[in-house]
Protein backbone atom coordinates (compact mmCIF):
# COMPACT_ATOMS: atom_id res chain seq x y z
CA UNK A 1 0.00 0.00 0.00
CA UNK A 2 1.32 3.73 -1.22
CA UNK A 3 -1.29 5.59 0.00
CA UNK A 4 -1.75 9.79 1.11
CA UNK A 5 1.35 10.60 0.42
CA UNK A 6 3.11 14.12 -1.60
CA UNK A 7 6.11 14.43 -3.63
CA UNK A 8 7.22 16.90 -4.70
CA UNK A 9 10.94 18.98 -5.88
CA UNK A 10 11.76 21.68 -5.68
CA UNK A 11 13.01 23.62 -9.07
CA UNK A 12 16.06 24.85 -7.75
CA UNK A 13 16.98 21.23 -6.61
CA UNK A 14 15.90 19.75 -9.90
CA UNK A 15 17.69 22.48 -11.97
CA UNK A 16 21.06 21.55 -9.15
CA UNK A 17 20.25 17.78 -10.49
CA UNK A 18 20.24 18.76 -14.87
CA UNK A 19 23.38 20.82 -14.18
CA UNK A 20 25.01 17.80 -12.22
CA UNK A 21 23.97 15.56 -14.59
CA UNK A 22 22.06 13.49 -12.38
CA UNK A 23 18.19 12.06 -12.94
CA UNK A 24 16.00 13.59 -10.43
CA UNK A 25 14.11 10.40 -8.85
CA UNK A 26 10.34 10.17 -8.93
CA UNK A 27 8.20 8.70 -6.21
CA UNK A 28 8.60 5.82 -7.37
CA UNK A 29 10.45 4.16 -10.14
CA UNK A 30 8.91 3.08 -13.24
CA UNK A 31 9.65 -0.83 -12.50
CA UNK A 32 7.84 0.09 -8.92
CA UNK A 33 5.24 1.25 -10.76
CA UNK A 34 4.53 -1.38 -13.15
CA UNK A 35 4.94 -3.79 -10.02
CA UNK A 36 1.86 -2.01 -8.63
CA UNK A 37 0.06 -2.53 -12.14
CA UNK A 38 0.65 -6.12 -12.19
CA UNK A 39 0.03 -7.25 -8.61
CA UNK A 40 -3.62 -7.12 -7.15
CA UNK A 41 -2.50 -6.77 -3.97
CA UNK A 42 -0.55 -3.74 -4.26
CA UNK A 43 -2.16 -0.82 -4.13
CA UNK A 44 -1.03 2.74 -5.12
CA UNK A 45 -3.88 5.68 -4.67
CA UNK A 46 -3.87 9.44 -3.88
CA UNK A 47 -0.77 10.26 -4.43
CA UNK A 48 0.02 13.82 -5.10
CA UNK A 49 2.50 16.46 -6.28
CA UNK A 50 1.96 19.19 -5.35
CA UNK A 51 3.65 21.97 -4.14
CA UNK A 52 4.43 22.77 -0.41
CA UNK A 53 4.74 25.63 1.43
CA UNK A 54 6.70 25.01 4.42
CA UNK A 55 6.34 27.14 7.40
CA UNK A 56 9.95 26.94 7.97
CA UNK A 57 11.55 26.34 5.15
CA UNK A 58 15.26 25.59 4.73
CA UNK A 59 15.75 26.39 1.08
CA UNK A 60 18.42 29.54 1.38
CA UNK A 61 21.15 29.81 -1.42
CA UNK A 62 23.53 28.52 0.98
CA UNK A 63 22.21 25.37 1.68
CA UNK A 64 21.28 24.78 -1.95
CA UNK A 65 25.15 25.79 -2.49
CA UNK A 66 26.23 22.81 -0.18
CA UNK A 67 23.42 20.51 -1.99
CA UNK A 68 25.34 20.99 -4.61
CA UNK A 69 28.75 20.62 -3.49
CA UNK A 70 27.16 17.63 -1.92
CA UNK A 71 25.80 15.59 -4.38
CA UNK A 72 28.98 16.76 -6.62
CA UNK A 73 31.29 15.14 -4.57
CA UNK A 74 29.12 11.85 -4.22
CA UNK A 75 28.99 11.75 -8.32
CA UNK A 76 32.90 12.11 -8.72
CA UNK A 77 33.22 9.79 -5.82
CA UNK A 78 35.41 12.32 -3.23
CA UNK A 79 34.86 11.76 0.15
CA UNK A 80 31.74 13.16 1.89
CA UNK A 81 30.47 14.43 5.09
CA UNK A 82 27.93 11.02 6.50
CA UNK A 83 25.41 13.68 6.49
CA UNK A 84 24.58 17.01 5.30
CA UNK A 85 23.14 19.06 8.11
CA UNK A 86 23.12 22.81 7.17
CA UNK A 87 19.48 23.62 7.68
CA UNK A 88 20.32 23.00 11.50
CA UNK A 89 23.14 24.82 12.80
CA UNK A 90 25.11 23.30 15.84
CA UNK A 91 23.29 19.99 15.33
CA UNK A 92 25.63 17.17 15.66
CA UNK A 93 26.69 15.90 12.38
CA UNK A 94 27.90 12.48 13.65
CA UNK A 95 24.77 9.71 12.61
CA UNK A 96 25.34 8.05 15.13
CA UNK A 97 23.85 10.87 17.09
CA UNK A 98 20.33 9.93 17.99
CA UNK A 99 18.10 12.93 17.98
CA UNK A 100 14.64 12.70 18.73
CA UNK A 101 12.40 14.18 18.18
CA UNK A 102 13.65 15.48 15.37
CA UNK A 103 14.39 19.29 15.38
CA UNK A 104 13.11 19.47 11.53
CA UNK A 105 9.80 21.77 11.24
CA UNK A 106 8.32 20.52 8.34
CA UNK A 107 4.71 21.90 9.15
CA UNK A 108 3.48 23.42 5.67
CA UNK A 109 0.08 25.39 4.20
CA UNK A 110 -1.69 23.57 1.49
CA UNK A 111 -5.71 23.42 1.81
CA UNK A 112 -5.34 19.80 -0.16
CA UNK A 113 -2.87 18.58 2.11
CA UNK A 114 -4.36 19.54 5.33
CA UNK A 115 -6.68 16.84 4.72
CA UNK A 116 -5.33 14.40 2.48
CA UNK A 117 -3.88 11.65 5.25
CA UNK A 118 -6.03 8.19 5.31
CA UNK A 119 -7.88 9.82 8.60
CA UNK A 120 -9.22 13.18 6.87
CA UNK A 121 -6.00 14.73 9.26
CA UNK A 122 -2.85 16.34 7.31
CA UNK A 123 -0.47 14.49 5.97
CA UNK A 124 3.36 14.10 7.87
CA UNK A 125 4.08 14.00 11.46
CA UNK A 126 1.26 15.30 13.73
CA UNK A 127 3.36 16.95 15.60
CA UNK A 128 3.51 19.59 13.27
CA UNK A 129 0.18 20.42 13.58
CA UNK A 130 -0.82 20.63 17.61
CA UNK A 131 -4.49 21.23 16.93
CA UNK A 132 -4.60 18.00 14.99
CA UNK A 133 -2.41 16.05 17.53
CA UNK A 134 -4.14 17.20 20.74
CA UNK A 135 -7.59 17.29 19.35
CA UNK A 136 -8.98 15.92 16.49
CA UNK A 137 -6.67 12.95 16.01
CA UNK A 138 -7.30 11.00 19.37
CA UNK A 139 -10.72 11.35 18.88
CA UNK A 140 -11.75 7.21 19.57
CA UNK A 141 -8.32 6.05 20.24
CA UNK A 142 -7.52 4.21 23.91
CA UNK A 143 -6.94 5.80 26.81
CA UNK A 144 -4.53 3.63 28.01
CA UNK A 145 -0.40 3.44 27.19
CA UNK A 146 -0.28 1.44 23.63
CA UNK A 147 1.24 -2.00 24.31
CA UNK A 148 2.29 -4.95 21.34
CA UNK A 149 -1.27 -5.41 20.52
CA UNK A 150 -2.92 -2.08 19.62
CA UNK A 151 -6.59 -2.16 20.09
CA UNK A 152 -8.24 -0.01 17.45
CA UNK A 153 -6.11 -1.76 14.21
CA UNK A 154 -2.81 -0.72 13.40
CA UNK A 155 -1.75 2.76 13.66
CA UNK A 156 1.27 4.87 11.80
CA UNK A 157 4.44 5.23 13.25
CA UNK A 158 3.14 9.11 13.12
CA UNK A 159 -0.03 8.20 14.79
CA UNK A 160 2.06 6.49 17.70
CA UNK A 161 4.33 9.44 18.11
CA UNK A 162 1.26 11.97 18.30
CA UNK A 163 -0.52 9.98 20.69
CA UNK A 164 2.45 9.60 22.83
CA UNK A 165 3.15 13.46 22.83
CA UNK A 166 -1.03 13.88 23.55
CA UNK A 167 -0.50 11.21 26.32
CA UNK A 168 2.77 13.38 27.98
CA UNK A 169 1.65 16.77 27.52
Amino acid sequence: MLANNNWWLDPTVAQIHQQLGVRSQPLVSDTTARWFELYDGMVMENNTNLEVQLANAPTTQEVYNLMQQFISQWINEAPTPWALVVWDPGRDPDPKANIWPVPEDFSYSHPQLESAGTDGLPLGDLNWFPSACRTTWPTGMPTSRPSRKWPVGRPSSRSIRCWLRVKTV
